[in-house]
């Protein structure tokens, strides 16, 4: 299986096509943050993947004040229900 190291900003810019790439391509991705290897992209099914897959720990679920933090954020980013309705109302389309 080939393998091929990227910047996190390369992945995150053509994410499709690296994907798209360890797919169909069997390729594997190596992200970089500042030189130094942060993560990796592997095709499924793989010796590598099913290996991951036995060394991945479950998270913590996030405490109540964090959740409630995590939404209100979302919902500050989010366009509400009546700003989309005042935008068509006005032509604008997000």
């Amino acid at each position: 299986m080939k393998e091929r190291a990227i910047s996190v900003t390369e992945a995150a810019r053509n994410f499709a096509d690296c994907i798209n790439r360890v797919r169909y391509q069997h390729i594997s991705f190596v992200l970089l943050k500042n030189g130094t290897p942060v993560a990796r992209l592997i095709p499924a099914g793989t010796a590598q993947a099913a290996q991951a897959q036995e060394e991945t720990v479950a998270l913590p679920a996030l405490p109540d004040s964090q959740r409630a933090a995590e939404t209100q954020r979302q919902a500050a980013i989010e366009p509400s229900e009546s700003t989309n309705n005042e935008n068509s109302r006005r032509g604008l389309q997000w």
